[in-house]
């Protein structure tokens, strides 16, 4: 993802209306959000193509995409140099991230002020022949960012299941085949399992299990949920079960299934 701005980046898998998404983000402003001074979001929506090759867009498309995040970062840029920066009317943008789903590709900026007609007629000569809107509003306390891009309380669970899945590769386990995989969380208390329990049901096909441990969050539901292992399928019910599960008071605990077509077959 193209930006001035260093960042730790992420790319992660969601499901949001039934629809399978992409998003991309930059991990390290978690830590420094709110950013006080860029309390206005801009979103730029570009229409792209999805066929069974490019599910999100193709190539050619992310290399629109990244030019459009240049392109709006040195525009910005040129328009706060000189005197303007002296006087203390500069502008200043940061890009967060940007969700993806068939047809429509979005990215998301901070500003500190609104980017302004004759920057957005500018940025259409840097992306000649391509549609594209683009629309803001006041977000002082960031939830755009920390509420749609970053996964939150799921981040941690998403990088255990890259591990894991990295593992399995090693192994030879065939990612792509369906199989029953176990997801399992625990509560802090048993108010809060049943809380979860209650809440619209499980929102899966699922079989269900509660059971008590040891430790702090003792108090276990297993959810056997039958999908593949590649990261589109697997990491939605992740992000959907930890970001759940943290609502009342409860973690994400990690998932297990057999492996399919390698070494052995187990947990």
């Amino acid at each position: 993802m193209a930006s001035d701005e260093e960042g730790r980046w992420e790319r992660y898998f969601v499901r949001d209306g039934g629809h399978l998404l992409s998003v991309v983000v930059d991990l390290d402003l978690h830590a420094r959000a709110p950013m006080a001074d860029l309390p206005l979001v801009t979103r730029f929506v570009f229409p792209v193509e999805t066929d069974d090759t490019y599910r999100f867009f193709t190539p050619d498309e992310g290399d629109v995409l990244d030019r459009a995040v240049a392109a709006v970062e040195t525009l910005v840029s040129r328009a706060s140099g000189g005197l303007r920066r002296l006087l203390g009317g500069a502008n200043a943008v940061r890009f967060v991230g940007r969700r993806s789903r068939a047809g429509e590709s979005q990215l998301f900026f901070y500003c500190r002020r609104p980017l302004g007609k004759a920057l957005l007629t500018e940025l259409e000569d840097y992306l000649p022949g391509r549609d594209w809107s683009c629309g803001e509003r006041e977000d002082p306390g960031w939830s755009t960012y920390l509420d749609t891009l970053h996964p939150g309380p799921a981040l941690t669970a998403l990088l255990a299941t890259r591990a894991q899945l990295d593992s399995r590769r090693r192994q030879g386990d065939d990612l792509g085949v369906e199989r029953v995989v176990d997801h399992v969380l625990l509560f802090r208390d048993e108010a809060g399992r049943q809380a979860f329990l209650d809440d619209a049901g499980t929102g899966h096909e699922a079989e269900l299990q509660t059971y008590e441990t040891e430790g702090d969050h003792r108090w276990a539901v297993e959810l056997a949920i039958s999908h593949a292992l590649v990261p589109t399928e697997v990491e939605p019910y992740v992000v959907a079960l930890a970001q759940r599960a943290a609502r009342f008071s409860g973690v994400y605990d990690g998932w297990g299934a057999l492996v399919v077509g390698g070494q052995s077959a187990s947990h």
